[in-house]
């Protein structure tokens, strides 16, 4: 303890007096802990934050996939979820749960909730227990036993927070539903639910419709991974052969249930992220090595007589590593303040929230992390310099006043070599960094098929039993889009629903006259409902054909479709087919239709998530489908948001009841649907800013080191004659040969992490050229600065000073 307290007098009173020194080292290191801890806090809030009252250990997911479509991995039908659970032998529990938005409805007026239709059995395989009453009970998933709900802890305190709202009625889409328990604080499952209440049996029969999103499933103890697997693998087989029409190339996969709620994409841009704060750690603890190197040089004496005095080089080694850890610890220090801001940012960065169980703050397993991460940090720039200063010449560097030119040189190319690789993690992550933004850039620029500006959306949902009724709903809309159209400053009104660019419509199989399929071959598309005049706000002429008329869309019985452009290619080979038929549905519910017109392409699905089923698109009349769920699109003269008051007044008018939600203009859209990929952008692009900052301040140090370690060269080349521009120009060629070693090092690396990046891209290739050729001039830019002012320092010695260091 006594040698400790005495290294650490002697490292504050060495610190003290070089505050430049060590203000640039511990900010360095602030730098590079700090984004590390917020990388390593944001990865654990999304991979192992616990579920609040839920027993994550032994949870899994089923997923049911497709052999040859690309389909949704999580869709189920009713029949195949009781299959399942029936023939699972190796299951303790299986419960389906479905995502449904509700209007729930009290004396403050009406507001839209996430709920979820869920399985009895749900809380009991989640291990949740109520903090009031009871969860849901084996027979109220049976129709006409259904009407009975659990809240949310949060929605019971909005509710009044009485203990005894158990047993009390809550309006639920118009009806009543009686309350049976609350759940207990935090409990929001599986993301943001405040309701739950019962998934009905037998709500859609058809084995082929799959319109069940997630089934969670508890194995007996004992069970490996590999048993369930293989237990779902028998049953799909099982149910391909006795119901071929529905589920040929079916299969069941059971997975750790993380993996249903982080896909593989967001593992991947984690993973991405941590490299990339990597790259950044390490060039920082590059620089800090060369910054010892540097003073150590200059300690030489000073240590030399330490050794001749009696002082051993364990005794040296721990004094310089003491200084190393004590400046780790500082830049640790302030880098939880940068990391606890960093982490702000980005918990704020999604428009809709991220789920509740994700904790975004710096907790004591990030300060954990943050001491490991410091004292190794330490060793790795601190070791190497320590142990090259405990083995000073003692007999040359106490009777010279600097090291022999062996050492000097030793140093130099020890240096350069650190700089070489400095230089060479810079471009990699640049040019990753660089990649991405192209993507972002693309991602922005992409022609959506209409124009999105001046134009409003927003949803509401007709709730009760006034709208169980299709035609009391085709009415409602019906007017609704009347009194819009006519508010002052509105162009075109139209009800979708679905919202381009937001969401691809609804799946279904479709099938054409004279289709010819191979045996289990099914070819998906996406439908659409609208009232008329959606291509109108749109802005889009049709490329053939007509509209729908007012008669067909008032029709629950047409069988009119206008079909996209791109599906036409697919289905028809470019040929017109107004007047040719389409099937659509499932099975014996399927049915005919008539092509009316042919629209161009619209996105609907989401910039760079296209799929084969979101590219065909159908549009049918609304009347066809009456969904209470609806979005509109209002087609402004000016400003879009400027009517936005006088939109919720306007339906308020119609019924006031009825929840207006997500009022976004269509440019506030076009910008929140690329949120993540514009995050991605942002943080890359500042950790290669923080890199080439660095690598420039690199080898800005190694040149300044070297040409004062060679003041006395330069002073004996000018006395022989040598100009100044023959000194400059000779460092600046030292110094721009080190970063030609460092690119063409730095270029190999990029061949290996730009493949990383190629399912994440959209609109560049991996390999794209100009991005690599403008990451080259940067940091060669760059470096080049770096390098030019001790050049120029150089050839501005006098020669008088610089032979005086002789």
């Amino acid at each position: 303890m006594d040698h400790l307290l005495h290294d650490l007098r002697l490292t504050f009173r060495s610190l003290r007096r070089q505050p430049g020194f060590t203000a640039v080292v511990v900010l360095t290191l602030a730098l590079g802990i700090g984004v590390n801890t917020a990388v390593f806090t944001v990865a654990r809030a999304m991979l192992l934050s616990p579920l609040p009252h839920v027993e994550i250990e032994g949870l899994n997911a089923l997923a049911m996939r497709h052999a040859t479509q690309m389909v949704e991995a999580y869709d189920f039908s009713f029949p195949d979820v009781e299959d399942f659970t029936a023939q699972c032998s190796v299951c303790e529990s299986v419960a389906a749960y479905d995502r449904r938005s509700v209007v729930l409805a009290d004396d403050e007026g009406s507001q839209l909730i996430q709920g979820e239709a869920v399985s009895p059995g749900l809380f009991a395989l989640l291990g949740a227990e109520p903090f009031l009453g009871r969860t849901l009970q084996e027979g109220e998933d049976e129709r006409g036993h259904e009407r009975v709900a659990v809240v949310s802890h949060g929605l019971w305190q909005r509710l009044g927070g009485e203990p005894g709202i158990v047993g009390r009625d809550v309006r639920l889409d118009g009806r009543a539903s009686t309350v049976v328990g609350v759940m207990p604080h935090e409990f929001h499952f599986p993301e943001r639910a405040d309701v739950w209440f019962p998934l009905v049996r037998g709500e859609v029969e058809e084995r082929s419709n799959r319109w069940i999103d997630n089934v969670a499933v508890r194995l007996k103890p004992g069970v490996s991974a590999e048993q369930a697997q293989a237990e779902a693998t028998t049953i799909g087989e099982r149910l391909a052969r006795s119901f071929p029409d529905s589920n040929k190339d079916w299969a069941f996969a059971v997975l750790p249930f993380r993996e249903r709620l982080i896909d593989a994409g967001t593992r991947r841009v984690l993973a991405l992220l941590a490299g990339a704060v990597g790259f950044v750690l390490l060039i920082a603890c590059v620089n800090i090595t060369n910054l010892l190197l540097a003073r150590e040089s200059g300690r030489q004496r000073t240590l030399a007589i330490r050794m001749a005095l009696g002082s051993d080089r364990a005794q040296i080694v721990r004094q310089l590593m003491t200084e190393n850890v004590v400046l780790a610890l500082g830049g640790g220090a302030l880098g939880i303040l940068l990391a606890s801001w960093t982490v702000d940012f980005i918990a704020r960065a999604d428009p809709e929230g991220f789920p509740t169980w994700m904790r975004f703050e710096i907790g004591p397993e990030a300060l954990v992390f943050t001491l490991v991460l410091s004292l190794a940090t330490a060793v790795a720039f601190g070791l190497l310099p320590a142990l090259r200063a405990a083995r000073p010449d003692l007999a040359r560097t106490v009777g010279e006043s600097h090291r022999g030119a062996t050492g000097v040189r030793e140093q130099q190319r020890l240096q350069k070599t650190l700089v070489t690789a400095q230089i060479a993690l810079a471009l990699t992550l640049l040019v990753g960094a660089g990649l991405v933004v192209r993507s972002v850039m693309a991602l922005t620029r992409i022609d959506a098929g209409f124009d999105t500006g001046r134009l409003l959306t927003f949803y509401t949902q007709l709730a009760g039993e006034r709208y169980d009724d299709g035609a009391a709903r085709h009415a409602w809309f019906e007017s609704a889009v009347e009194r819009l159209a006519s508010l002052p400053g509105v162009v075109a009104v139209a009800a979708t629903s679905a919202v381009p660019l937001v969401e691809d419509g609804t799946a279904v199989p479709l099938g054409y006259s004279g289709q010819v399929l191979r045996d289990g071959e099914r070819m998906l598309a996406s439908y659409v409902v609208s009232t008329p005049g959606l291509f109108d706000v749109l802005d889009v002429p049709l490329l053939a054909g007509r509209r729908f008329t007012v008669a067909e869309a008032a029709d629950p019985e047409s069988r009119v479709a206008i079909v996209n452009q791109e599906l036409v290619a697919r289905v028809w080979g470019g040929r017109d087919p107004v007047g040719d038929r389409i099937r659509l549905g499932y099975g014996e519910g399927a049915s005919w239709f008539t092509v009316v017109g042919v629209a161009p392409k619209i996105y609907y699905e989401e910039p760079g998530e296209e799929t084969d089923q979101s590219r065909f698109q159908v549009h049918l009349p609304y009347a066809v489908a009456p969904r209470r769920e609806m979005a509109f699109l209002v087609r402004t003269a000016q400003d879009a948001g400027a009517v936005q008051a006088d939109v919720r007044r306007t339906l308020a008018q119609l019924d006031a009841t009825l929840p207006v939600y997500a009022l976004r203009t269509m440019d506030v859209v076009r910008r929140e649907v690329i949120w993540g990929e514009r995050l991605q952008g942002e943080l890359l692009g500042s950790f290669a800013v923080l890199a080439l900052v660095l690598s420039a301040l690199g080898i800005y140090g190694v040149m300044a080191f070297v040409v004062a370690q060679r003041l006395p060269e330069i002073g004996v080349r000018m006395a022989l004659g040598a100009d100044r521009r023959t000194i400059g120009r000779l460092f600046l060629r030292q110094g721009l040969a080190l970063v030609a070693a460092g690119v063409a090092l730095g270029l190999l690396g990029t061949a290996a992490v730009t493949r990383l990046l190629e399912g994440l891209l959209y609109g560049v290739r991996p390999g794209d050229a100009a991005t690599l050729a403008a990451a080259v001039l940067v940091l060669v830019g760059a470096a080049a600065l770096g390098v030019f002012v001790p050049a120029r320092r150089a050839s501005r010695v006098e020669p008088v000073v610089a032979l005086r260091h002789q």
